[in-house]
């Protein structure tokens, strides 16, 4: 339907009616969820790195509004008949994911049951039409597209260590995403550009119950459910990104969408990438939760919790900002200053990790 809104004064009101919503549900939900999302196990945990036991329900909300929105946009504006299939596969993954999150939360259950639910919102995305198209052979991509979106959805759920830290990070990720669509021209009435303003917008709210000190978690229903709206965007705008092959003379175009992903992405896949190493290293297991993530090796150097986030905050915005300029203004100087800073961030959250290791052994 040909619509007749004014798209700054629509988008003026869909981002404040969303933000209020969006204050009033985590306001109900913290005064009536005090034991809602606190596991039992949980009262006995010595791995959890916040001591106190608050309701993980920030994901219900990030659930409600992504709903609602969907249901809106879809009345308001309809969906683009070569986008219903994708958007119907968006929604079950989504959905799956959500309860996945909250048995999780609720139950506590087996990483088996985790990982089972993490590749069938895969399988249900690439049934619909989402996948990764980099190379030419169809199963490469399928795998690809399974272990990224497996990937994600276990490294928002692991970056969830320390408050305001995943909260932030997807915030930062996907506003870098509304920035891409906008620049490719896209409306701001499609079905995905107010899916990820809207999740967007409840993030920011979230944030002002979730920054240290917090009085409410996002919980695996929250991580499970971002993680995988995180993958879909990330298919459908950096891997699948429409590139200027005449550009790219200094660097493979496999290399490049890889290259992307991991600027765009670098906190998470840090962050998943130190905790798995180092674990596999002392022969741990990289499913099971403990104080030895990026966040609070930093925090044992003598920082606040407030300070990780600003840190972690400059990170990803100075990396959405290379990762602009390499999508529409590549140059070789871009791309060496992108990887020189890549490079420079994970060997400071790595390493950190290990000289803290090195010097508590030898005190």
């Amino acid at each position: 339907m040909e619509n007749t809104f004014s798209p700054d004064l629509f988008f003026t009101f869909f981002i404040i009616g969303n933000f209020i919503i969006s204050l009033f549900l985590f306001n109900l939900f913290s005064y009536f969820s005090h034991s809602f999302g606190v596991r039992e196990f949980q009262k006995s945990e010595v791995n959890r790195w916040n001591p106190n036991h608050k309701p993980s329900v920030g994901g219900f909300v990030f659930y409600i509004i992504f709903l609602l929105t969907m249901i809106f946009a879809t009345l308001l504006f309809g969906i683009p008949q070569q986008d219903k299939i994708k958007s119907m596969g968006l929604w079950g993954a989504a959905t799956i994911a959500f309860f996945m999150g909250f048995a999780d939360d609720t139950f506590n259950t087996q990483p088996i049951l985790k990982s089972a639910s993490q590749l069938t919102c895969a399988l249900v995305l690439i049934l619909t039409g989402t996948q990764i198209h980099i190379f030419e052979n169809n199963l490469l991509n399928h795998f690809l597209t399974i272990l990224w979106t497996v990937g994600i959805m276990n490294s928002i759920n692991m970056l969830d260590n320390m408050d305001g830290i995943a909260g932030s990070i997807s915030l930062y990720i996907f506003v870098f995403i509304l920035w891409i669509i906008y620049h490719l021209n896209f409306s701001i009435f499609s079905i995905h550009f107010l899916l990820i303003a809207g999740t967007s917008i409840s993030l920011l709210a979230f944030l002002f119950f979730n920054f240290h000190p917090s009085r409410i978690f996002m919980g695996d229903t929250g991580s499970q459910f971002l993680g995988l709206l995180l993958a879909y965007v990330g298919i459908e705008y950096i891997w699948n990104f429409p590139y200027d092959a005449s550009l790219l003379d200094s660097i493979h175009p496999v290399v490049y969408k890889f290259f992307l992903i991991a600027l765009v992405y670098l906190i998470p896949l840090t962050d998943t990438t130190t905790v798995t190493i180092n674990r596999i290293l002392t022969g741990g297991s990289p499913f099971v939760g403990g104080k030895d993530h990026t966040t609070h090796y930093l925090c044992r150097r003598g920082l606040s919790e407030r300070m990780v986030f600003y840190i972690f905050s400059f990170i990803a915005i100075l990396s959405g900002i290379l990762a602009y300029n390499l999508m529409f203004h590549f140059s070789v100087m871009n791309l060496y200053v992108s990887i020189l800073f890549c490079l420079i961030s994970f060997l400071f959250l790595y390493l950190n990790t290990k000289l803290f290791c090195s010097e508590r052994k030898s005190n």
